[in-house]
């Protein structure tokens, strides 16, 4: 099995955890389908599981080891506990395992390792690695055995489930899972969990899908800009709190970002070359996982990565100004006007994918049937969707993440307001909240009730801040009376968007301040619908 080969099983792997339940969770990092630490590339013939040795390690660092950069990549997959993220980074080799013994891979490929306790690694073997050999799994944590919550713990088990049961590995015996610390006597503790009760789990998620206990929180550490003066308060102050504990700060563990958390941040971005002014945001909370990113073992005698390991490619450094440019579609796909079009015409995702060419979208009148058949055009596992009704946002899971989402209902099965917070992952990491809306019409509501929608919307969906565009069918051309208000601007102008005359200004998109605005083009998509499109091009910058 070639690079290309592996990706297609990582991809289905992928799959198979979303129809589990997983998919809001689920992260293709960027490049991933090729990187590899060698070649050839060969198949995966079992699951490694590891931990990180660190209890918040940067993705970035697993796939560029700076301080062992002849290892290239460290893992296929990394469970990021922090992120709540399931992260493919690597379909090739991957520098997970180094030299090992030999007889406890074959017990574990034979289904042979024992169901309530460890394997025991003799000697490592002098040229035996499971580096291409098996799937190698890193889960955040540095060894302790409080350190897996729930979410990680059932995330891993699911994972490794999914790659046996993808690969078609018999399930007779024992699942094809072991530790590393069944492979080698060098890492004894990685990972902590007792593998005989891991692999019944295993066993048990192949006969009954284990999914997530709950969904992905709304803010994770990262996903907003915390600080003292906005009294913040919840889960991502909570593993603020954690992390800078672990680093020594000795901190009240209350979820409260109070003046001795703040005193902690400032004295952190004091000593890491930051912007020393409390306030948390990205740059600090990356600094914060490369603080506690575990620099690597220096045994020259027994290495990560078999001689001869060459690397494929190196991931490209950030860029000094962090940037994002991208094109951005608003549709309201109906199509009444031509007697309307079948949900499952794959025409709509055909002009999506050849005309738009958007890595994000905003659309409206879609269906259930349609939305799966536009992402069937698309590529179903690449493009992600949160609907409300036949309202939703459409986006490129190979260049966006989701790191949150909320919903505002208009009373309708079709009306209503999605919000869905984005982070760039091709490069600059940095965040987008869309939010995609269509507004009651003036059969269902009078001119006060469609005023009435948008503020609602804009009330519960728009975070004050944060680079924002709202796009959608408003339904009155006095949208601007309830948006602007809020600081935005219209990116679109006021036009005939309808294919008959007549004065149409409800389709629309605005965006906030922190969004450079650079072009925009009104489209015209035929018979897909009696509504003409825009696509607006826009940047996104480094505050």
């Amino acid at each position: 099995m070639g690079l290309e080969e592996n990706a297609a099983y990582y991809t289905k792997v992928g799959d198979l955890l979303t129809t589990w339940g997983w998919g809001d969770f689920i992260n293709w990092w960027s490049k991933w389908a090729t990187r590899s630490n060698s070649g050839p590339v060969k198949t995966p013939q079992g699951v490694t599981v590891h931990h990180t040795g660190g209890v918040a390690t940067a993705t970035s660092y697993l796939v560029n080891p700076t301080d062992r950069p002849q290892l290239k990549v460290l893992a296929n997959i990394h469970i990021d506990a922090l992120d709540r993220r399931i992260r493919f980074i690597c379909a090739g080799g991957a520098s997970h395992g180094g030299f090992t013994h030999e007889p406890c891979y074959d017990r574990i490929i034979a289904g042979t390792a024992p169901l309530d306790r460890d394997l025991v690694p003799g000697n490592d073997s002098p040229s035996f690695s499971i580096n291409k050999r098996t799937v190698g799994i890193e889960v955040d944590g540095a060894g302790g055995a409080d350190e897996w919550d729930d979410w990680t713990y059932r995330a891993t088990v699911a994972t490794s489930a999914a790659c046996h049961q993808v690969a078609g590995w018999p399930t007779t015996g024992a699942p094809r899972v072991g530790a590393h610390k069944e492979h080698t006597k060098r890492k004894p503790a990685d990972p902590f969990v007792n593998m005989g009760t891991f692999r019944r789990d295993v066993l048990d998620c192949l006969a009954n899908p284990w999914g997530p206990a709950a969904e992905r929180p709304e803010f994770v550490l990262g996903d907003r800009v915390l600080s003292r003066n906005g009294t913040d308060r919840g889960p991502d102050v909570e593993d603020l709190i954690r992390l800078l504990n672990a680093l020594g700060f000795g901190l009240v563990e209350d979820g409260k970002f109070g003046p001795a958390v703040e005193t902690a941040v400032i004295q952190f971005q004091s000593t890491h070359g930051l912007t020393a002014d409390g306030f948390v945001r990205l740059d600090t909370v990356e600094a914060l996982r490369r603080a506690l990113t575990r620099p690597g073992s220096t045994d020259t005698e027994t290495p990560e990565a078999a001689p001869g390991e060459d690397a494929v490619g190196v991931p490209p450094a950030p860029p000094a100004v962090r940037e994002r440019t991208f094109r951005f579609g608003q549709a309201n796909l109906q199509a009444e006007r031509f007697g309307g079009l079948p949900d499952d015409s794959s025409r709509r995702g055909k002009f999506l994918k050849e005309i738009m060419k958007c890595s994000v979208y905003a659309l409206c009148e879609v269906s259930s049937d349609a939305r799966n058949a536009i992402r069937a055009e698309l590529g179903m596992s690449r493009f992600k969707v949160f609907p409300i009704g036949f309202v939703c946002v459409l986006w490129d899971s190979t260049k966006w993440e989701h790191t949150a989402k909320k919903s505002v209902d208009f009373g309708t099965a079709v009306h209503g307001a999605m919000r869905v917070t984005l982070r760039d992952v091709t490069g600059s990491g940095l965040t987008v909240d869309v939010i995609s809306l269509h507004v009651r019409p003036g059969a269902i509501t009078n001119l006060a009730g469609k005023q009435a929608d948008i503020k609602k919307a804009m009330d519960n969906l728009y975070r004050r801040g944060v680079p924002t565009m709202v796009a959608g069918d408003f339904n009155t051309g006095t949208a601007f009376d309830i948006v602007e208000p809020f600081g935005f601007v219209r990116s679109t102008r006021s036009v005939n968007t309808l294919n008959e005359p007549g004065d149409q200004r409800l389709d629309a998109v605005f965006i906030t301040p922190e969004l450079q605005f650079l072009d925009k083009e009104l489209l015209d998509p035929g018979n897909v619908s009696d509504h003409k499109v825009w696509v607006v091009k826009a940047k996104l910058v480094e505050p």
